[in-house]
C-alpha cells in the first residue's frame, strides 16, 4: 500500500452525533462526508465529485473546446460537446 495514499480518518456517525470532529475523504473522484439531515435530525452520508476532480475536468474541457473551436461547424461541435457532458454525467451524476 502506498503510504501517501493510505491514512485513517475517523468517519463515523455515532461519534459525529456526539459533536467529535468527522473527517472527509476522497475515494475515485468522490469526496464522501458526514451531515445531519433536516428532517429527523438523521446523520447521513453524502457525496460529491472532488473539487480537484472537477477542476482537472473544466481544465480539459477548456483545452478541449481552444483546440477543436475551428474544427467543423458548430453543430459537430455541440454534439460532441453533449456527448462528452453526457459520459461526465453517467460517472459523476450523484443523485
Amino acid at each position: 500500500m502506498s503510504q501517501e495514499k493510505t491514512k485513517v480518518i475517523n468517519f463515523n456517525r455515532y461519534t459525529f452525533e456526539r459533536g467529535i470532529k468527522q473527517g472527509s475523504f476522497d475515494f475515485l473522484g468522490f469526496t464522501f462526508y458526514l451531515t445531519k439531515a433536516l428532517k429527523g435530525g438523521f446523520t447521513t452520508i453524502k457525496v460529491k465529485t472532488s473539487k480537484k476532480t472537477l477542476r482537472s475536468k473544466l481544465a480539459n474541457v477548456k483545452d478541449w473546446v481552444r483546440h477543436n473551436r475551428f474544427a467543423g461547424g458548430l453543430r459537430e461541435l455541440w454534439l460532441k460537446f453533449c456527448q462528452k457532458l453526457r459520459g461526465h454525467v453517467v460517472y459523476f451524476g450523484v443523485p
